[in-house]
């Protein structure tokens, strides 16, 4: 059997579906694609509809316990109907495959939308009062998770109604997505989310956002901050617009022997410093505070030679640049963090004491807080007073994992079964 006769892709189904709905009357049982797409189709316009007359422009983010109330009377609301309908046509259509694509294919649209706009922006007039600017926190989009949620628990209802070690796999894989979806739907209310501005003075035990303080149980102080820089890049710069000039071949990598030919002129870096200070137009190589990264230039024509220094200057220090001539200026730009890093102090709330790091991608987690390094003084660049550190405690991430965990197991098992009808 070629493998050209198992290409299904979406765009194909789709048509495919809707020729195959063309072959019965429009609304004449068991409902397939047609139906499906234009019942859901509905709800979400007549969603959107409400979400622009809601002029609050309310966030539907419920919050523990409420949260967890939800979800059981969408979970009772469905498991009395699956139990009184479950042999109509109608609960048939709820578990079937036309309805999933449904969808599938409105979460995708919705999903564009979420890419097209910025989200959680402030954003005024239509795209503000349809949720386009807060689209997983719209009616439309909690339209689709119910879809999905219901799709969902009426085909593991199915199968557990006509259990067998053959759809085992098949349930598996199903209850790790409802769970997934679970997870993601009805935990983002609770996930708790802030930013910690530790420096070296004071303990810091709480947090806030604009609505809400958190005391935590442990502390943090700043012992000290750390930052490896990339090494600065020298260009040139068009005076009379301030452009860069954009042509690789006119920058030099501090770190390397690297030539600009430009014009008359042939700029070689004779000396990099990574700290430095002008005082008097003398220059210093020093690492005191304030110090800023320095460069020793040689500037070459047919009948000239001439050294200079560039630095990208400091929150103390002015830049220097070096005037090539009436249209164009050297210029060092600020060099790039390649990685930051805060030592701190914990203190827990039995006054034990515990120092660590917190990196730049490497969050430490404490009593379920991911603590993660994000931000710090770029006025002050390495001499930064302070760091900034964001604190996120997500209760449903276990629940997570155990969704994703049945996902792969429950697919494990529908490939080694694939041969098998399930």
């Amino acid at each position: 059997m070629s493998a050209n006769k198992w290409d299904f892709s979406i765009f194909r189904v789709i048509p495919l579906l809707y020729k195959m709905s063309n072959k019965k009357q429009i609304w004449q049982y068991p409902w397939q694609f047609k139906e499906s797409l234009i019942i859901l189709s509905t709800a979400i316009i007549i969603s959107f509809i409400l979400d622009f007359i809601d002029k609050s422009n309310t966030i539907l983010k419920p919050v523990f316990p409420y949260n967890i109330y939800i979800l059981l009377a969408i979970f009772v609301f469905d498991t009395l109907i699956f139990i009184s309908f479950r042999k109509t046509n109608f609960v048939k259509w709820l578990q079937s495959g036309y309805l999933a694509i449904s969808t599938i294919i409105w979460l995708f649209i919705l999903v564009i939308i979420m890419g097209i706009f910025e989200q959680n922006n402030q954003s005024e007039g239509l795209i503000y009062n349809l949720h386009l600017n807060n689209i997983i926190y719209s009616k439309s989009f909690i339209i689709v998770e119910f879809a999905l949620f219901t799709n969902l628990l009426m085909v593991i209802y199915s199968k557990l109604n006509e259990f067998s070690i053959r759809n085992f796999s098949f349930i598996t894989n199903h209850l790790g997505i409802l769970i997934l979806l679970i997870s993601l739907s009805f935990g983002a209310g609770d996930i708790e989310k802030y930013n910690m501005k530790i420096d070296t003075q004071n303990y810091v035990w709480g947090v806030s956002s604009k609505d809400k303080t958190t005391e935590l149980p442990f502390a943090l102080k700043l012992n000290n901050f750390y930052i490896d820089m990339f090494p600065a890049k020298i260009t040139i710069v068009e005076n009379k617009t301030d452009n860069i000039i954009d042509d690789n071949s006119n920058i030099i990598s501090a770190n390397k022997d690297s030539v600009i030919i430009f014009n008359k002129y042939k700029i070689s870096l004779l000396k990099y410093y990574n700290n430095g200070v002008f005082i008097n137009n003398k220059f210093y190589s020093v690492n005191d505070q304030g110090a800023a990264p320095t460069a020793m230039l040689c500037i070459k024509t047919k009948h000239s030679t001439d050294t200079c220094y560039v630095s990208c200057g400091s929150y103390m220090y002015p830049s220097k640049v070096y005037s090539l001539d009436t249209d164009y200026t050297i210029v060092m730009l600020e060099p790039e963090p390649k990685l930051f890093k805060s030592d701190v102090k914990i203190i827990y709330k039995n006054s034990e004491t515990e120092n660590i790091s917190i990196e730049v991608n490497k969050p430490i987690n404490i009593y379920g807080w991911d603590i993660y390094q994000t931000d710090y003084n770029k006025d002050m660049g390495k001499w930064s007073e302070y760091s900034i550190v964001e604190i996120v405690k997500d209760p449903w991430l276990n629940i997570v994992y155990i969704g994703i965990f049945m996902m792969i197991i429950g697919a494990i098992g529908i490939i080694f079964l694939g041969k098998k009808k399930i």
